[in-house]
């Protein structure tokens, strides 16, 4: 077998090898990545690969289990040492291994390749097989034969694209090794540095351990030279003692010999308690023997010291000798450890790398988990989403619902108290009417009872028409009962008097201005009937049209020119909620208006009036302070502004609308104006005019208004007049209900300011939240409280108002109010453009004329 391997390595690689030095050639490792090399699944130079440590050798075969995982062999630690020490057999089993991994993959690969594409040579010989079948099976149908031939082309082109398909999926598959093996290549990158940082760690602990054990060797040999420095004085100062000794003992032993050869021998003298002797003088020691006894004790004492050095030395000796002993035995049980370590890293470096393609694969498959179930999550997400979304929908249509029931019974709430209070109104009145026509009924039975008696008693078919007329007159008058008895008491005086002279003069009777109203309107017994010709009906309808004419042919009465050089002076007027504000604001906003409501009029003038009060009396009050003042005063007595008041108010702010235009410079300023569709737009004025919102109210106002801008006073001056207006506008809301509804709906979003309405403009279904931030704008506003009150008043003073229009002819315009506020607005948007073509067209008349 061996031999088989060899020659398919020489055959098929060029790598020359005999069978008994298989096994020591592939051991470093290096040949089988030249094989794996040649196949194209590693590139041998991106390995660093060396063969001369055993250590090396262990890292070349760590950096080749990867690929040989790729190819499904396993390269353990045990088959690694195996390889390494050159066991007979290993390599073989490897190669063979490899061999047979690799032929595996070739077969697999030829497969798909052969049922995928088909090589040239056999794509030729199946193209001339097919054309010589069909020249044989087909030999006249040419058509059919050029049209397979046709469509042969196209499967030439499929198979090329086949082909290039199977070329992009086999880039696609290398580019995947290539990121393998680069993330492969930056774990072991990662790997090596970490061993770097483990080594260089070891290093370190190494060099603080040398240093430390320089540092203790340091510290004893200080000790040691401590120890001999004190052991040196403890040796001189006991010389220096047995020295002084001797010293003394032999300074004694010459004073005693001094003395002794002085005096001579003396007898010694006993002691106490001795019986008495005499000493001898030979007895004692002589000199030589002190000496010979001062040297033993100095040689005891000397050997007594190099005893004890002896000693010491011996015990520093066996000291060193035990940390010389305990720093070999730490120093190989480093390295022992060193090298334990150095074998666990590399085992598991072999079992990370087998572990990295476990998990790599292992990763791919959470990779694609955590695909589908964050896919899944989204989904579910999503549909969470919109289930809530839908929910939330659903609650704000269940919200708006219920504001817009709550609204509708609200509404219904208040027309039935307004309709209660209508019937209890009209009940009052009824039973007022009742109480006032009680006394009318009577006198109308009294006067046919007076009628009837009067033709019994005449036996006459009618009442004369004089005394009919004395007693309709007293029928007006109230006083036919009182006529009566004034009848009888002056027929019993007549009686008892005997008819005496009456008076010359008679005062004028109720019948007699009766009868000369008669006279003057044509009536009666002056009636002029049709069979004689008259034309009184004729007469009094051309009396009015030359009334008119008159009117309209007569100059303007004196104008200021602040107050007349507007091309546009309008008014708003109609019931509450009619839409007389927007519709204001739209005409100001489109046409260049100045908007005129006098809520904020008096405002106004109460702010100015008090910033006057602040400045002092050092200024003089203008025409606005004083009207302010006067409103200040009206409201501290807790009274109602009057309507000249208001009038004044009204007219001093259209004399300070900024730019206001001169008399004079009105033809010119209107025959600027091409038309009147350019209002708004970028050539328009600054200011075209004013709009009056909800002004005059009342007939009161509508005449100081007119004699404020006109002159004109309407309570003596009854003709068709020309107005200081150009057009009032009347907002015609006929339901009431109406006026109620729009007044009760509407709510305001506090944190934007807007204001929406539950049926007219109500708020937008998507926005979540918005329904339940609503309040009610109609709370906080007295004007739709009151809503029923100003509806009565303006019921009231309804008519007055009509009658003050209908003076000027064809003032009023009249807009319904019923419909959509957008209509309204472009309803009375046309009103207004009307009126400045008008007076556009009068302008330029005007200007002809002048110039002719």
């Amino acid at each position: 077998m061996a031999e088989l391997l060899c020659k398919w390595l020489q055959s098929e690689h060029g790598i020359a090898t005999r069978a008994e030095q298989l096994d020591e050639d592939f051991s470093s490792g290096v040949l089988f990545a030249q094989l794996l090399d040649n196949y194209g699944l590693v590139r041998i130079q991106d390995l660093r690969l060396s063969s001369t440590s055993l250590q090396e050798q262990l890292h070349n075969y760590t950096q080749l289990q990867p690929h040989f995982q790729q190819l499904g062999i396993t390269i353990g630690p045990r088959v690694a040492n195996s390889l390494i020490n050159g066991e007979k057999g290993e390599a073989s089993k490897l190669l063979y291994r490899l061999y047979s991994a690799i032929r595996a993959a070739a077969r697999s690969h030829r497969a798909t390749l052969q049922n995928r594409i088909k090589p040239g040579t056999q794509v030729g010989s199946d193209s001339w097989h097919l054309g010589s079948q069909l020249n044989q099976s087909i030999p006249r149908n040419k058509a059919a034969w050029m049209e397979t031939m046709h469509l042969h082309k196209f499967d030439q082109r499929g198979h090329t694209l086949q082909a290039s398909a199977l070329q992009a999926q086999e880039d696609e598959r290398r580019a995947k090794q290539m990121q393998a093996a680069q993330y492969r290549q930056a774990e072991r990158t990662a790997l090596a540095n970490r061993t770097a940082a483990k080594q260089d760690a070891l290093q370190k602990q190494k060099q603080g351990h040398g240093a430390t054990l320089a540092i203790q060797a340091e510290r004893e040999q200080y000790q040691l030279r401590v120890e001999k420095s004190l052991a040196i004085k403890r040796k001189q100062t006991v010389v220096l003692r047995n020295q002084a000794a001797a010293a003394v003992a032999v300074k004694g032993t010459t004073q005693f010999e001094d003395l002794h050869s002085e005096t001579g021998p003396q007898p010694l003298q006993p002691q106490s308690g001795q019986t008495n002797s005499t000493a001898s003088p030979a007895a004692l020691p002589g000199k030589d023997a002190f000496k010979l006894e001062a040297e033993n004790a100095l040689k005891r004492v000397r050997a007594k010291v190099q005893q004890e050095r002896g000693a010491k030395k011996q015990s520093l000796m066996r000291g060193r000798m035990a940390l010389a002993q305990q720093q070999q035995s730490q120093q190989d049980m480093m390295q022992k450890a060193k090298n334990e370590a150095l074998l666990a890293v590399l085992a598991r470096e072999s079992q990370l790398e087998a572990d990295l393609a476990a998990k790599a694969a292992q990763a791919r498959r959470q990779a694609e988990d955590m695909k589908l179930a964050a896919a899944a999550l989204a989904e579910a997400n999503e549909r969470d989403r919109k289930e809530a979304w839908e929910e939330k929908l659903q609650q704000e249509a269940e919200l708006l619902n219920t504001n817009m029931e709550g609204y509708q019974q609200r509404v219904q709430e208040r027309m039935a108290a307004w309709e209660q209070k209508k019937q209890a109104h009209k009940e009052a009145k009824r039973a007022e009417h009742a109480e006032m026509l009680r006394p009318m009924v009577w006198q109308l039975v009294t006067l046919a009872e007076r009628s009837i008696s009067y033709c019994q008693s005449l036996d006459a078919a009618a009442v004369p028409r004089s005394t009919w007329r004395d007693w309709a007159q007293a029928f007006v008058q109230g006083c036919l009962e009182d006529e009566d008895e004034a009848e009888a008491e002056a027929g019993s005086a007549a009686a008892t008097a005997g008819h005496q002279s009456q008076p010359s003069h008679a005062a004028a009777t109720p019948a007699d201005k009766a009868a000369a109203l008669e006279y003057a309107r044509c009536q009666g017994e002056w009636d002029i009937g049709p069979e004689t010709g008259g034309q009184s009906s004729t007469n009094e309808a051309l009396g009015e049209l030359l009334g008119e004419l008159a009117s309209k042919s007569r100059l303007a009465g004196p104008l200021l020119d602040s107050l007349a050089g507007w091309p546009l002076k309008l008014a708003l007027i109609g019931k509450p909620y009619a839409g007389k504000s927007c519709a204001a604001l739209h005409m100001a906003d489109k046409l260049q208006l100045k908007v005129l409501e006098p809520d904020a009029l008096i405002k106004a003038a109460l702010a100015e009036a008090t910033a006057f009060a602040a400045m002092g009396q050092s200024a003089e009050a203008t025409e606005m302070v004083q009207l302010g003042q006067q409103a200040k005063e009206a409201a501290e007595a807790g009274s109602s502004l009057t309507d000249a008041l208001l009038a004044k108010l009204v007219v001093a702010s259209i004399k300070a609308i900024p730019g206001s235009p001169s008399l004079a410079d009105l033809a010119t300023s209107l025959a600027s104006t091409k038309s009147a569709a350019k209002l708004g737009g970028k050539d328009a004025k600054a200011c075209q005019g004013y709009v009056l919102d909800g002004f005059p109210q009342n007939a009161a106002q509508a005449s100081a208004l007119e004699k404020l801008l006109t002159g004109l006073d309407l309570e003596n001056d009854t003709r068709v007049l020309q107005s200081g207006l150009e057009a009032v506008v009347s907002l015609e809301l006929l339901d009431n209900q109406m006026a109620i509804r729009r007044a009760t709906g509407r709510r305001v979003d506090p944190q934007t300011g807007k204001i929406y309405h539950l049926e007219f403009d109500p708020p937008p279904s998507k926005d979540v939240g918005l329904n339940a931030r609503l309040k009610d704008a109609g709370a906080s506003d007295p004007r739709a409280v009151g809503i029923e009150e100003r509806l009565d008043l303006y019921g009231e003073q309804e008519a007055g108002l009509q009658a003050w229009m209908r003076r000027f002819g064809p003032l009023a315009r009249q807009v319904t109010a019923s419909q959509g506020l957008a209509d309204v607005c472009k309803a009375a948007m046309a009103v207004a453009q009307e009126c400045m073509a008008a007076q556009t067209a009068a302008a330029a008349a005007k200007g002809s004329q002048l110039e002719a």
